[in-house]
């Protein structure tokens, strides 16, 4: 069943309507606002909804309330109304309280969203005091998909991170996870999403089998051979206390709380800190199977060598605010590319003032040089001073990082 969402910006509260028979289209995002009528509250008085179609045309309206483990607003029926939406017959919409607790009028215009959105913000912002966390991030992770998500210490990237899951509160802005505001539904997001936090805490004197079994609970059920499985995957022995295992298999118990329940959204932080080389392996694949069977990943790390193997796209931020939102390939075409030029004796000056050299450093006989475009000029200095042997490199993720944090590649 597809659901559209009408919102109000003064309460943000809600309103939804089903798809039905008709061609009230799936994923429809309904922007709505309230215009109160003189009689709201009155007894008998009942909410009245008006969904416009993209060009402006009424196409449906209803009236009335539906009583769905909500508080209904004083003097309304609480009855539930169906109608038709475009045409077509069966579609219904259901009303929760408007601003005060009364009803009143709700016009609404549809805005197409993809169907296949797992995570959405828009500008979420958050400061504490004067001093900025994060502001203005505006970023979508698709089905399927999986985002780096990087950026120095103190970027803002930990703040994003607790904000989605609901931790702490935004200063403003939206967010939205497995089609639920993270402002009012922050127990349901945690419920179903997977997170492994950069700093892991669990409970020292359980079995980690006992560990798995009550996060399991808490999560509504999974079944035990869904973490028995990942633990035998990755080499974890569920008999030990936690307080007994090392970093790393501490590290492994989070890696299978975060995707025992198969999650639909993942977001981890920090994930493979503690892991040997080929645990890292391990969980790569189990990132890409994930993301193969339409798991959105949000990957949150240091270790850019990681990002550049798994991520698809990856969203850079730097004090507080996002620089660039590119797929891994596109971020290398504009990072430096490092050429490294031997020669008999010390370097000449002349190679930093070739067209595109960012910059030079000289170590020994060696000039290693940050190129941003054609190679061509620095090579007919290098020529004219008798260089003996050239060596090029492609820009890696980690070239193309910090050309952006440093300010010297942003765009």
């Amino acid at each position: 069943m597809a659901y559209a969402i009408l919102q109000y910006p003064i309460t943000g509260q809600e309103i939804t309507g089903e798809r039905g028979k008709g061609e009230f289209q799936p994923q429809s995002l309904l922007d709505a606002s309230w215009d109160q009528r003189p009689d709201a509250g009155r007894p008998g008085a009942r909410a009245r909804t008006l969904l416009r179609d993209p060009t402006g045309s009424p196409r449906y309206r209803s009236s009335g309330w539906e009583n769905a483990g909500r508080k209904r607003p004083p003097g309304s029926t609480g009855r539930s109304v169906t109608g038709s939406a475009q045409g077509g017959p069966g579609s219904r919409c259901v009303g929760t309280d408007g601003p005060g607790g009364y009803p009143g009028w709700c016009h609404a215009r549809r805005v197409e969203v993809p169907s296949d959105v797992v995570l959405q913000t828009d500008g979420l912002t958050k400061f504490y005091g004067r001093q900025r966390g994060i502001e203005d991030l505006s970023l979508a992770v698709h089905s399927g998909e999986i985002i780096g998500f990087l950026g120095p210490n103190g970027a803002g990237k930990t703040t994003t991170i607790r904000m989605l899951l609901g931790l702490i509160r935004p200063t403003r802005g939206q967010a939205r996870l497995l089609g639920l505001d993270m402002r009012r539904r922050g127990v349901e997001i945690r419920a179903q999403a997977g997170y492994l936090p950069g700093d892991l805490a669990l409970y020292e004197r359980m079995r980690g089998e006992d560990l798995l079994g009550f996060l399991a609970a808490m999560r509504g059920g999974v079944p035990s051979g869904a973490y028995r499985g990942l633990a035998e995957r990755f080499d974890l022995d569920l008999r030990r206390r936690v307080g007994d295992l090392s970093k790393g298999n501490r590290q492994k118990l989070g890696v299978v709380q975060a995707f025992m329940h198969s999650p639909r959204l993942l977001i981890l932080d920090e994930p493979t800190s503690g892991l040997d080389p080929l645990v890292q392996l391990e969980f790569q694949r189990l990132v890409h199977e994930v993301a193969d069977a339409g798991s959105a990943v949000f990957l949150s790390s240091h270790v850019l060598s990681e990002v550049d193997l798994m991520a698809d796209r990856v969203a850079i931020v730097n004090d507080g605010r996002l620089v660039l939102v590119d797929d891994v390939d596109g971020l290398r075409e504009h990072a430096p590319r490092r050429v490294e030029l031997d020669f008999p004796v010390r370097p000449p000056d002349e190679l930093a003032d070739a067209p595109h050299v960012r910059s030079v450093q000289v170590r020994g006989r060696t000039a290693v040089c940050q190129v941003t475009g054609p190679v061509g000029g620095l090579l007919k200095i290098a020529v004219d001073h008798g260089v003996a042997d050239v060596h090029s490199h492609d820009p890696t993720l980690e070239d193309a990082f910090l050309g952006y944090v440093t300010g010297g590649e942003q765009r």
